[in-house]
């Protein structure tokens, strides 16, 4: 009597502990409880069972209620023990470790199975080699070896820790949820990706071309080998295009694949290779050790020391900001064009580039801004911006066309977008003339707009005729 009346309450408390550690890990409950109880089940003593499903597994044990996420699993081996039973152990990568009974050998051969169609980095199989990578593993953890031979998987040095992988791999598909959004809210939005690449691939080719390429850029690699957002490097385009299996370093880098393999040379520091761009800022990474570069300075390296953070964290604040502006741009578009003097200039651009699905790509016109958005700018900045400057963020915050760029009220302040003069004076840039060094700059001082030309010489500026009325002559004379 007791036992049936304590055993549905014994569960119940189990249950609440399984879900919290669900849920600290930001799953559905729900739908880890069915997945795992569409699965395996063995039973387990003390009033327990463990349901094995396609991806996870739930131990409801009264001692050891216990999550189980095959993506964390990095050892997994099976063993008979003193009596006719078989047992499972796994260990996780953060160096804990849980043990259970199972019925058979098939029923290890089972689990097995599904945890490898998970996770296929999962090691498999106890080895006196395995627990020495494991001994070295918990020393690099700083947790004080136990004295037993209970072996579990190594973190490799060159790798990422588990959970960093998983939340990338979460992070770069969100930044493609919303640049999928984005194209649906607005056609001319382009982003795209390829087909991915194969990790054990990326390994091989690493290892036959001495080249040491940082774990963020291959988990990129294996989600779309190549990434590109609104053709500007306003966002962030993973050039990873030039990339494949096939190349060798001669194509890739300043050495040959000789020179790479060797490392015979001192100056290796000057031999990065670019792979993307951040907001105008090129990405560089070391071949040798992995290490991420930022260039935002002219050949003025900063390390990223966390690319998740440093990286992808500003493509998704960045995008996250072009949804909201894109989801209130007919309404905010239609009130700004009102009396607006740069309509004109808009309205020609909107032809030229045409309002079909063929999307002319020499063309780019961007979300608008309010009105309070460019006050702020020049509040925080105490810079007074060009109206006419102003009356086109109001119709578009940036934009391309001819050979010219605009520049986004955003990129105005970042340093490798302040030119100084041979007169010691700084200038913001507020758009790129030609494909050479021809800048519309504005002095934040006098707010006036001048022209630097090739050879450095400083002419005034005109917003109007320096942008549009050269730029349509531009496309009239190629048209």
């Amino acid at each position: 009597m007791f036992f049936s009346v304590k055993y549905p309450e014994i569960m119940e408390a189990v249950e609440e502990k399984l879900k919290k550690q669900v849920e600290d890990k930001g799953f559905d409950f729900e739908a880890i409880k069915k997945d795992v109880d569409a699965g395996l089940s063995f039973e387990r003593e003390y009033y327990g069972i463990v349901s094995w499903g396609l991806n996870y597994a739930l131990m409801r044990v009264v001692s050891e209620p216990l999550f189980i996420d095959y993506s964390e699993v990095f050892w997994i081996y099976g063993a008979k023990t003193t009596s006719d039973d078989y047992c499972v152990v796994i260990y996780f990568f953060d160096g804990s470790d849980t043990l259970f009974k199972v019925r058979d050998e098939k029923d290890i051969k089972s689990i097995f199975k599904l945890i490898i169609n998970s996770n296929p980095d999962t090691l498999i199989g106890y080895s006196k080699k395995n627990e020495k990578k494991y001994k070295a593993y918990k020393k690099s953890l700083g947790i004080e070896d136990e004295q037993s031979d209970t072996p579990t998987v190594p973190k490799p040095v060159a790798k990422l820790p588990r959970d960093k992988v998983k939340s990338m791999k979460n992070k770069f598909e969100y930044i493609i949820s919303l640049s999928e959004k984005l194209a649906g809210i607005d056609k001319f939005w382009y982003f795209k990706t390829n087909e991915p690449l194969n990790k054990e691939d990326i390994r091989k080719w690493c290892k036959s071309n001495g080249v040491s390429l940082p774990e963020s850029f291959v988990t990129i690699l294996t989600r779309t080998n190549g990434f590109c957002v609104d053709y500007s490097s306003t966002v962030g385009y993973f050039n990873i295009n030039r990339f494949d299996v096939e190349s060798t370093t001669n194509s890739l880098y300043s050495r040959t694949k000789e020179e790479m393999l060797a490392r015979e040379y001192k100056h290796y520091k000057n031999c990065h290779s670019c792979f993307g761009w951040l907001n105008h800022q090129c990405l560089y990474y070391n071949p040798y050790t992995g290490e991420i570069f930022i260039e935002k300075e002219r050949y003025k390296y900063t390390l990223i020391e966390d690319f998740e953070k440093e990286i992808l964290d500003k493509v998704i604040s960045y995008l996250e900001k072009k949804v909201i502006r894109f989801e209130r741009k007919e309404r905010l578009l239609e009130e700004n064009k009102k009396n607006n003097p740069m309509l004109e200039m808009y309205e020609k651009l909107l032809e030229l580039r045409g309002n079909s699905d063929n999307i002319n790509t020499g063309f780019d016109l961007y979300e608008p801004l309010t009105k309070e958005e460019i006050s702020d700018w020049e509040k925080k900045h105490n810079i007074q911006l060009p109206q006419e400057y102003k009356d086109w963020l109001a119709l578009s915050d940036g934009g391309r066309f001819a050979n010219k760029w605009i520049n986004s009220l955003e990129n105005l302040r970042i340093e490798n977008l302040i030119i100084d003069t041979d007169e010691g004076k700084d200038y913001i840039i507020i758009a790129s003339l030609s494909l050479s060094s021809d800048y519309l700059l504005l002095d934040p001082e006098t707010s006036e707009l001048v022209v630097v030309t090739d050879d450095g010489d400083l002419e005034e500026g005109d917003f109007v005729y320096d942008i549009f009325e050269q730029g349509f002559e531009y496309l009239e004379l190629f048209d």
